[in-house]
């Protein structure tokens, strides 16, 4: 809960986003919330939900996939943890001999987890139930003993720093954070309206 003074102040400031539009008040309103967090709060906590916005897009894709297919599946992190490997790698040239922009990593990291992801989903979807749940599971345990036993590459269970960042400052990667999460639930809310029959 909000103190008062501010949740008032809040509610008489007028709509800044511009997107009413898309999604209900209550929703645009917390996103305005979001953007006072990094006028009062310490940079600690700015650090910590910066980290909570990734974790919420992870929450929404997996509320996408199990909430409106019906499929329960176990292994969304291994895509996650794969994207961020990918894109990791790609910025650091000790490791894999190559340095590109982070922007331009990061978009190979997602390209690398979705492709990953189809190749995945064209042998898996075609289970229904507990199969698919079983055969999901693994993937992560399958992802983890690769970064263990090719520690030299990923770093093992310690993993390994990049110096190379996009953002410098902690209020950058908060809202560079922010942004993603807001870009992620309007194309979800997107698909969630569309229907996925």
């Amino acid at each position: 809960m909000l103190l008062p003074s501010l949740q008032s102040w809040l509610s008489n400031q007028p709509v800044c986003l511009g997107w009413k539009n898309e999604v209900e008040d209550y929703q645009y309103r917390s996103f305005d919330c979001c953007h006072c967090y990094a006028f009062i709060l310490p940079e600690a906590y700015l650090y910590i939900l910066g980290l909570a916005y990734i974790f919420a897009i992870m929450v929404i894709s997996w509320d996408l996939m199990v909430g409106y297919t019906g499929q329960v599946n176990l292994g969304h992190t291994t895509f996650v943890g794969l994207g961020a490997y990918v894109a990791a790698l790609l910025q650091t040239p000790l490791r894999a001999g190559i340095a590109l922009h982070p922007a331009l990593a990061i978009v190979s990291g997602g390209i690398a987890a979705a492709a990953v992801g189809l190749s995945v989903g064209v042998i898996t979807l075609r289970l229904r139930g507990y199969y698919f749940s079983l055969v999901t599971a693994i993937l992560p345990l399958v992802f983890m003993q690769t970064v263990f036993i090719w520690r030299e590459l990923f770093g093992g269970e310690e993993g390994f720093a990049i110096e190379n960042t996009m953002l410098a400052t902690t209020v950058e990667k908060y809202y560079f954070s922010m942004v993603i999460l807001a870009a992620s639930f309007i194309i979800m809310k997107k698909l969630w309206t569309a229907g996925l029959d």
